[in-house]
């Protein structure tokens, strides 16, 4: 009897023991990893917003410097405004879109921000057809930057180029690639507008 008793306290202690060591582990236990969450337009659109932020330009200042202007007077930088640079080319691929889409912006902002196209061409005369229609409504300031007096000191080498100036003209965001209209809103009506 004593042995019958004695087993049975082992063997409850045993139980004891190993629940009180697999307990955690089967909390621990790894699940099935939960489904992964859709990518809305607005998580692309904040993606694209966090790699302008953190361009290689970001933090530097514009350089004080006028560009002869195309089709329109000299531009001079800075100015007391919030002001978007769209560095371009005239055989760029995207840039077309990407004036189009500045002009947009500049309508859409009511003069709140500046809007400059800044041909990198060689050539100004090349970049004359491409910008003709922004700059005629007035709406985007278009200068030559062949000698890269502004486009060098903020490391531009590829078109499109888009950086975004506050008033004191220090860069506070800087895409090296197309963008798209909705992006360049966006980041301006969380930053300035």
């Amino acid at each position: 009897m004593r042995r019958g008793r004695l087993l049975r306290l082992i063997g409850a202690a045993t139980a004891v023991v190993a629940a009180a060591f697999l307990a955690p582990m089967a909390v621990r236990a790894p699940g099935p990893a939960p489904p992964p969450r859709a990518r809305t337009a607005v998580d692309v659109q904040d993606a694209a917003i966090a790699r302008g932020a953190s361009g290689p330009s970001v933090g530097s200042t514009v350089p004080a410097s006028v560009l002869p202007g195309i089709a329109g007077p000299e531009v001079a930088f800075p100015q007391a405004t919030p002001t978007v640079l769209l560095f371009f080319r005239s055989q760029c691929a995207t840039c077309p879109d990407e004036l189009a889409g500045l002009a947009a912006v500049a309508a859409s902002t009511g003069g709140r921000v500046r809007t400059v196209a800044v041909s990198l061409d060689e050539d100004p005369a090349q970049s004359e057809p491409l910008v003709r229609a922004a700059a005629s409504e007035g709406l985007v300031e278009v200068g030559a930057d062949p000698g890269r007096t502004v486009a060098g000191p903020l490391g531009v080498v590829d078109v499109p180029a888009t950086i975004v100036l506050d008033p004191s003209g220090i860069v506070v965001a800087d895409w090296r690639e197309a963008i798209g209209i909705s992006v360049l809103h966006a980041f301006l009506r969380r930053t300035f507008l």
